[in-house]
């Protein structure tokens, strides 16, 4: 988790370039997928695909006899794909 404000910048392909401190702290053994996820307050989540599907298939797993499980379903999964 990075509690931070970080200036990115869009390479001339218009990819994501992460600061060299962010690229650091993430595991080589999760992989070089990343999951970048809009947050309801805007700030922007990053995680290794490895644990974003962890996550995702807790979240797809919640019930959908719940509404307020439905709203936090659209939620995550509006911000996605």
């Amino acid at each position: 988790m990075f509690n931070c404000r970080y200036d990115c910048k869009l390479d001339p392909k218009g990819r994501l370039v992460l600061p060299s401190k962010i690229k650091g702290a993430i595991p080589e053994a999760n992989g070089n997928a990343l999951m970048l996820q809009m947050a309801a307050d805007r700030c922007l989540k990053l995680y290794p695909m490895v644990e974003f599907r962890k996550l995702e298939s807790q979240v797809n797993a919640l019930s959908d006899h719940n509404e307020e499980t439905r709203r936090l379903k659209r939620s995550f999964f509006h911000s996605n794909y």
